[in-house]
């Protein structure tokens, strides 16, 4: 699975995954359109996007309270 990490997500989070060997990039290095990349977030805000607009194909990875773990 290819990963696009958020901007909200700290950045340590994406090195750890690298060094895991996860294909990862960051909305901050990419930007634009993420392609065909799951996204990796701490905000909300997803899950009500998709279930309004019924996306048929998403992929959005939520991260609650791990992400400081990798501070």
């Amino acid at each position: 699975m290819k990963l696009l990490i958020d901007s909200c997500v700290a950045g340590a989070v994406t090195r750890r995954l690298r060094e895991q060997g996860h294909d990862v990039v960051s909305v901050a290095e990419r930007g634009g359109d993420p392609g065909d990349r799951a996204i990796v977030t701490i905000d909300v805000d997803f899950g009500t996007l998709i279930f309004r607009d019924q996306v048929q194909r998403v992929g959005v990875l939520r991260m609650r309270e791990a992400q400081r773990r990798f501070s």
